[in-house]
C-alpha cells in the first residue's frame, strides 16, 4: 500500500477500518457529510467523493433524508506474499564508533 494517500483515500480507509473492527455494524448510521468533514478536517466535497466510492463498492447506502447507513463489509486487504512480489533488501553495517555493531536488514517492496 502506498503510505502517501490522498485525503479521500484516508477517509475511506478509516471508515473501512471502523466497519471491519466492529465499531460500525451493518445497519448503523454513520455521521453526516458535514460532520465527517468537521471531524476529519476535510472539505465536504472530499467527504462526498469518498462516500460515493464506498457506495459504489456496496459498503454504505445513502437513504434520502434519513442518512448514510452501513450495508456491507469491505473486503479486508489480503496479506502480501513476499515470494510473489519483487523486493529490495537494504543492508547497513554500523561501525563500532557509531555505538552499535553488526548490521541491520530492511525489506522494501
Amino acid at each position: 500500500m502506498n503510505p502517501y494517500k490522498n485525503k479521500k483515500e484516508k477517509l475511506k480507509e478509516s471508515l473501512n477500518f471502523q466497519i471491519l473492527s466492529g465499531n460500525l455494524k451493518t445497519g448503523d448510521r454513520i455521521p453526516s457529510e458535514r460532520l465527517l468533514g468537521q471531524m476529519n478536517n476535510l472539505s465536504r466535497v472530499t467527504v462526498r467523493n469518498a462516500l460515493a466510492e464506498l457506495e459504489k463498492e456496496g459498503i454504505i447506502e445513502k437513504r434520502g433524508r434519513k442518512g448514510i447507513f452501513v450495508c456491507g463489509k469491505p473486503v479486508p486487504p489480503s496479506p502480501v506474499n513476499v515470494k510473489d512480489k519483487p523486493h529490495r533488501i537494504f543492508i547497513c553495517f554500523f561501525p563500532q564508533s557509531a555505538g552499535r555493531t553488526g548490521c541491520e536488514y530492511r525489506f522494501f517492496q
